[in-house]
């Protein structure tokens, strides 16, 4: 079977105008959470299907730890619209933020974890791997 690349689902998604389903966390497994940052139109990939990330009341939501995934975000600003995405394998208990800058529809996109032992508050995620991915469970 063939995966499709991310950018393609989620514009056939915006296209379609179907919905992906919504991200359940199950309270048993291990978790992180991914501060989206106001973004409205976030996925993630879990069992070879995009699942929906919505933010609690904080701003963050609960993503599974401990596997890599793909987290991927829609932006539309008025420097230009695309898609970002990272896959990275996150830390049970661990916070992360993401960064994206949008110019001349073109993302750039950086993934951090949040480090209150840093003078910023924030240090790299050395697990992070911004290169081509697909939605595809990966080992």
């Amino acid at each position: 079977m063939k995966h499709l690349d991310p950018r393609y689902l989620l514009l056939l998604a915006a296209l379609s105008g179907c919905a992906s389903p919504a991200y359940q966390h199950h309270d048993a497994a291990a978790s992180a959470l991914l501060n989206l940052d106001g973004r409205d139109k976030n996925w993630i990939c879990v069992d070879d299907i995009p699942k929906r990330l919505y933010p609690d009341a904080a701003g963050y939501a609960r993503i599974p730890a401990g596997e890599r995934l793909t987290f991927w975000t829609y932006l539309s600003e008025r420097r230009g619209h695309c898609n970002a995405h990272v896959s990275f394998v996150p830390t049970a208990g661990m916070k992360y933020q993401i960064a994206v800058d949008v110019t001349d529809n073109r993302c750039a996109m950086t993934l951090m974890k949040e480090d209150r032992a840093t003078r910023l508050g924030v240090s790299q995620e050395h697990s992070a791997d911004y290169g081509p991915t697909r939605c595809q469970k990966q080992e």
